[in-house]
């Protein structure tokens, strides 16, 4: 019964190295919605929709790279956002 039982847990868990930057940057930066430089590259999102975070030491991770907030929508980046559709 108990392998049974360890055996589904295991086949619904999520592990892996994103997976632990995730929970740290959580963690780290409780409240934020952290990203960290390969998904704010893949985002194709404007630069500034981001503000760049401290950078945090995190167990097991050795070089998280920078870490970015989504500030996302605000009335200075809607501007740049207008300023640059106009051109």
């Amino acid at each position: 019964m108990f392998s049974l039982s360890l055996k589904c847990a295991l086949s619904q868990a999520v592990i892996g190295q994103k997976v632990n930057l995730a929970a740290w940057m959580m963690v780290h930066y409780p409240g934020l919605v952290s990203w960290d430089a390969v998904t704010y590259a893949a985002s194709r999102l404007p630069p500034y929709y981001f503000r760049e975070l401290p950078e945090r030491e995190m167990k097991g991770i050795s070089q998280p790279g920078p870490v970015c907030q989504y500030v996302g929508i605000t009335k200075e980046s809607k501007h740049v956002d207008d300023v640059h559709r106009a051109k």
